[in-house]
């Protein structure tokens, strides 16, 4: 039944094998409704079908195919299934009433048809159609709208700015808006800056505050300032402009113009790893709480190490590590620092892909809760 429909605008099915049970109907029904009939299964089918009525009263007890089976294959049918089912039966136990209810009909009335019973079941049902038919209309217009703003986000996201060189990444999104962001650029004097970053959550929620950084980094950045003034910066700005429960954990790194020493500030992301092609490596641990939970930074000092070109630099959201097997097990830290050595040379066997693939392998299918992005820069 479409929005606004008046009662002679309804058409019910009323499906019974004794011609004096649809009579009974028939007189009751009429004067608001128009009505259809059939006298068995198949024939109810077909009209189904056809007519797509608004609203089906179906009796159980027929020859050839009883109600439960018309029911059984109004619901298995794309055309019909939504079309609420009222069974009418002389059949008064309670499983009798049960099985019809399993089977998916709304509702169960026994002969003899009370006519202002029947009458008021119908009303009852056609208004829950109606409610639910609207209901599906408002949201397929939410989603088309969340479509529009996922799409105008994720553009706002798409940086022109964006330098990828030295730099390799590979992102696994839960929706069609991930909650982590890279951003990537170079200062005028040649130093490089690069930030993945984990909001909360994931989705368009998470998403929205990409964009809000985005123009910070990007112009800081071009203007040469400090890369602690721009995570200050970031810091504040989240604070005051996103809800509490928004916030983003962001590793921060600075390259210096020669390439030969790293500068990282870690703030609530995983430990950033720093590999050689012997497996060594060296971890950045989380000195800050996220970016947006307190208005000042508990450390701003960050972590100085020199760099040379046998070793890579890992940053990655805790999506990966945090997976999780059949057993509730993570994948962890190790593993993961395994996976990495791996595609580095003398190795070199493992693409970054692989190593995604090796997680998602890991999870075994297991439905997993987060977006997951790994990034790897390296000296040249």
């Amino acid at each position: 039944m479409s929005s606004g429909n008046q009662p002679e605008d309804i058409t019910i099915l009323a499906v019974d094998d004794t011609p004096e049970n649809l009579d009974i109907i028939k007189g009751v029904l009429t004067p608001d409704y128009r009505l259809k009939a059939a006298i068995n299964g198949p024939m109810a089918l077909k009209v189904a079908r056809i007519t797509k009525p608004d609203l089906i009263l179906l009796d159980i007890m027929m020859p050839e195919m009883d109600g439960y089976e018309v029911c059984r294959r109004l619901k298995e049918d794309r055309e019909t299934r939504d079309i609420p089912v009222i069974f009418v039966t002389a059949m008064d136990q309670e499983g009798d009433e049960l099985q019809g209810l399993d089977l998916g009909a709304v509702d169960y009335i026994t002969k003899p048809i009370s006519p202002a019973i029947l009458k008021a079941r119908i009303t009852t049902h056609l208004a829950l159609k109606q409610a639910r038919q609207e209901l599906e209309q408002k949201n397929q217009l939410l989603r088309e709208e969340r479509a529009l703003v996922e799409t105008i986000v994720d553009k706002m996201r798409t940086d022109i700015h964006m330098d990828c060189r030295y730099l390799r990444f590979i992102t696994e999104a839960l929706e069609k808006t991930s909650g982590d962001v890279i951003f990537s650029a170079f200062r005028p004097d040649g130093g490089q800056h690069v930030l993945l970053g984990d909001f909360t959550g994931h989705g368009l929620p998470a998403a929205v505050g990409g964009p809000l950084i985005s123009n910070i980094f990007y112009s800081r950045t071009q203007d040469g300032v400090n890369p602690l003034e721009i995570l200050l910066e970031f810091n504040r700005v989240l604070y005051e402009q996103l809800p509490l429960h928004i916030f983003m954990a962001a590793t921060l790194v600075e390259v210096t113009p020669q390439r030969d020493a790293l500068h990282v500030w870690n703030c609530g992301l995983p430990d950033a790893l720093l590999i050689n092609n012997e497996g060594t490596s060296h971890a950045f641990f989380s000195s800050n709480p996220p970016l947006g939970i307190v208005p000042d930074l508990l450390s701003e000092e960050g972590e100085r190490t020199d760099w040379s070109s046998d070793s890579r630099l890992f940053v990655y959201s805790d999506g990966l590590t945090e997976t999780v097997d059949h057993t509730n097990t993570m994948f962890g830290s190790e593993r993961l620092q395994a996976l990495l050595t791996r595609t580095l040379p003398p190795h070199g066997e493992l693409t970054m892909d692989d190593v995604l693939a090796e997680i998602d392998a890991f999870s075994d299918n297991q439905e997993r809760s987060d977006d997951m992005t790994l990034l790897e820069l390296c000296v040249e």
